[in-house]
This record gives structure tokens, sequence and C-alpha cells, in this order.
């Protein structure tokens, strides 16, 4: 008999879930449902595409024909309103109601805008979709003024965007330090020196708190103190979890959507992956763990019992031509072991707690990426005798 299976969301883990699903069953129905008119796309890069004119085939992860092949139905454009759990069947927006054995929740996360005194502004921009980033490039002008709110992973990847493209920006981080999830204070720091040595400007340990419209400008009133007039104000923040339809819905939520080890929701024809859940505590907001409890949600859906195991998490990012891979905890350690080479432009780093390796960092070149992923999932005994090369062989 064959199954029915509803995924809503066409973000990473929804894309994944799907695909699993198909590979594991191969005659149930597959519907994916996203509220974007687009099929699934990559939404990392939207930050590499701003200043730039891009269409959305350029961000597609595979082109629409692959998902009829597959025997994946998209509804595209449609927004879920609620879940009638006891009758196993979703709502939409226009009024069509649709049924299933099995459902994914996969809605993602939303961009947190800091609260701030004023107004909202047609100058304001926060690049969560492929519309977010045509607005943005649709109203951008020659050599404007720009401050970018968020010196994280996102928001210097559109700090550098909109300076290669002619703008000075500006970075506001509310942190000491640039990247602080993926660098300790000091290498943040090293760091921003390569990137003001590009162009950008930091200001650090410092926010919004106030935007006045001026001659058709924004004047943003700073918490130490300063006043800027720009052109256009980015957010970069950060995200929440989008929990409304789970919640709405009856199933556990807390910041996120509440799930076990397979994924599974407190009701257990409903499961949920991605930006949106939590598990044992835990948030999730990287492409990489989305994809891999997406692929683990649909497998399980279709009646596998995999389970998913949170590891390190890994960034890799290249920004200004510098390429910088960080694995692990890079804030709670006892000490560093350090391969410097600034002749070469090369920094690396072993963060150590106890004895063992937590985390790390390369900057210039990440060609050891995979080996250092390996140490810290391993939390591998390291030797202080031995040097770091050694470590890495």
């Amino acid at each position: 008999m064959e199954k029915k299976y509803v995924i809503i969301g066409t973000g990473a883990a929804g894309y994944a879930a799907a695909n699993a699903i198909r590979e594991k069953d191969a005659e149930g129905t597959v519907l994916l449902i996203g509220k974007e008119p687009y099929a699934p796309y990559h939404r990392p890069r939207l930050s590499h595409f701003i200043g730039e004119e891009v269409g959305i085939e350029k961000l597609l992860i595979e082109p629409m024909a692959q998902y009829e092949a597959k025997g994946i139905e998209l509804k595209l454009g449609c927004e879920v309103k609620a879940i009638d759990r006891q009758n196993r069947k979703i709502f939409l927006e226009e009024g069509a109601e649709i049924s299933y054995e099995r459902l994914l929740i996969a809605t993602g996360a939303t961009p947190f805008i800091p609260p701030f005194e004023g107004e909202w502004s047609k100058r304001m921009a926060s690049i969560r979709s492929f519309q977010n980033l045509t607005d943005l490039n649709q109203g951008l002008e020659p050599e404007e003024e720009i401050v970018v709110i968020g010196g994280g992973l996102l928001g210097l990847e559109a700090a550098w965007s909109l300076r290669k493209t002619g703008h000075r920006v500006r970075v506001v981080e509310f942190f000491d330090s640039l990247l602080p999830r993926q660098l300790d204070p000091e290498m943040g720091r090293f760091y921003q020196e390569i990137l003001e040595s590009k162009g950008l400007e930091f200001s650090l340990s410092n926010s919004l708190v106030k935007v006045d419209k001026q001659d058709g400008k924004l004047q943003l009133s700073m918490k130490r103190g300063e006043s800027l007039v720009v052109d256009r104000l980015v957010f970069s923040v950060g995200v929440r979890a989008d929990t409304a339809l789970a919640k709405t819905a009856g199933l556990e939520v807390n910041r996120g959507i509440v799930v076990n080890d397979r994924l599974e929701t407190s009701d257990s024809a409903i499961f949920a992956a991605g930006d949106a859940v939590e598990l044992k505590g835990q948030g999730f907001g990287l492409w990489t763990q989305a994809t891999v409890q997406g692929r683990i949600a649909g497998l399980n859906m279709a009646g596998a019992k995999e389970r998913y195991e949170s590891e390190a998490a890994f960034t890799l990012l290249n920004i200004a031509g510098i390429r910088v891979f960080s694995v692990g905890d890079v804030q709670d350690y006892d000490k560093t072991l350090d391969a410097f080479y600034e002749d070469k432009g090369r920094w690396k780093r072993l963060y150590i707690k106890g004895e063992c390796v937590v985390g790390g960092i390369l900057i210039g070149d990440v060609s050891q990426m995979q080996r250092l992923k390996k140490l810290v999932r391993k939390s591998s005994f390291v030797d202080m005798t031995r040097g770091f090369e050694e470590l890495l062989v």
C-alpha cells in the first residue's frame, strides 16, 4: 500500500528528506510544499550575490525537471495554515486540504531583528530569502554608505559582497570580536585586522539604539554614543526557529520544535528537522546540520530506525579571498597549540581542554580541514610534546 508523505518547507532539511524518502520508498507519494515560489535553493549563498544580478536558476540545488524524474511533487508559493493531527490533514492558505500518513515540519527559521527605536524602512534589509536579495539589489545605488549589523558568518559575507561592489561598509558587532562562534577573541581580532586591510570598517562592543530618517537617509544612534548617517542598513544578527505552525498544532515546543534522536516530534506521525528543531535542549542553524537531519528524518518516515547524533559543528567561509575553517568548541578550552606562518598567510590553532582536542581553526590554508575535523570529533588525546603538523598527519 502506498504511503503518503508530506513535507512542509523547501530548505535544506525538506529537500534532503524528500530525496531520502524516495530512496527508501519507491512507491509512496512525496509532496514537498514551499511558501516561496521557487524549488529548493542554496540559501547560504544569498549573501554572496549582494550587489550583483543573479537569477534563481544560479541558486537552485537541482533543476525542476529532476523532481518530476524522481517522483517528487512540488507545491510552491503555498503557505500551510494549520495541521489537524487527529485526522492527519494539513490546511493551505488557499483553502485546500491535504491528507498525510507521515508529515515533516521543516519550516526553518526567521531573521532576528534586535529591537530599536524607530520604524522599519525600505532602506533596511535582512537577507533570508531570494526575494530579500532581489529587493536589496534593486534598491542599491552606486557607492552607498552602509552599516551591517552583525559580525558573524553571514554578516561578514554580506559586508564583503557590498564592499567589493563599491560601497563603504561598516560592520557593527555586539561582542568584542568577530565571528564569536567560530573564532576565539584573539583570533577574531586578528581576522578583523586582515579584513580592515581589505577596506572593511568595524565597530565592536556596540549595537543599534535608534533610527531616524534624515533627507532620504538613515540616522543611526549607537549604544556607544556615535551618530551615523548612512544610505542603508542591513541586519544579519541571527535567526529564531519558526515554531508557529507546530505550536498551534499542539506539538511540544520550547525554543524549537522538540524532537527525539529519530527526529520525531511529540506526535509519532510528525517529524521535524533543520533550523526549526530542538534536540536535548540544543538548537541548530547550519545548512550541513539541516541536511543530515532532513535525511535521517526522511529515512525514518519511510520506516528506517536511524538516529541523529549531534556532532562538532563546523563552518567554512571565504571572505576577501581569505578562507577560514572552524570546527568544535573554540571558546571553552584550557590551552592552545598554534602553528602560525605569517609569511605564507597561514594560521592554525588547536583548542585543548584537559588533554583532548575540542576545537580547531585554519586560516588561509584549509587543506587539512578533514583531518582537523576528525581530531575534534574523536576528541583525540594530544601529546603536547608533538608539533601541530605531526598531530594532523
